[in-house]
């Protein structure tokens, strides 16, 4: 085969990334070709587009602005002339959020009245155990000032109960 007949090499592939909720994500791939090249690149499978929380998804550099839980999964890009395909390797996105707080704990008439807080506009999940090892989330309540206050009107009726909370 002639060299002008060689698709593109990757010379550096997109590498994991860990963000925090809300932030920018880059991701980058470096190729070389005789030819010339285009890139695309896929989020789970599934190629994507420019849009208002993307950009550069036909560029070698993609940006994923204000990150959230549904951004989270494997990207990768394909580097393309006119020869054929080439693939990265797997890069992750994983996102990580803020910590949330249980302020206040207080037991009431019809059950105990939990006050949380953390960051502003996360959703809060309120999970609870009798056992500090199964987990079953109970709420999920929408934090736009970071302060929430969740009241479990079965706590009356459970001998003893856990409770944590996670920022999503």
């Amino acid at each position: 085969f002639p060299s002008h007949d060689i698709k593109p090499a990757i010379t550096a592939h997109p590498t994991n990334t860990i963000v925090s909720n809300g932030v920018t994500a880059t991701f980058k791939v470096e190729a070389y070709s005789l030819l010339g090249m285009s890139f695309a690149w896929y989020h789970n499978g599934v190629k994507l587009s420019n849009s208002a929380k993307i950009s550069g998804a036909e560029e070698s550099i993609c940006i994923i602005s204000n990150v959230a839980a549904a951004d989270a999964g494997n990207y990768y890009a394909e580097v393309r002339n006119w020869v054929g395909p080439v693939y990265s390797d797997l890069a992750t996105l994983s996102i990580i959020y803020p910590p949330v707080r249980i302020d206040s704990a207080q037991a009431i008439t019809n059950g105990l009245r939990l006050q949380m807080s953390g960051s502003s506009a996360s959703n809060y999940v309120i999970s609870a155990s009798v056992n500090l090892t199964d987990w079953t989330p109970i709420s999920t309540n929408a934090a736009l000032s970071g302060n929430v206050i969740y009241t479990d009107t079965t706590a009356n009726t459970r001998p003893m109960r856990f409770y944590r909370a996670a920022a999503r």
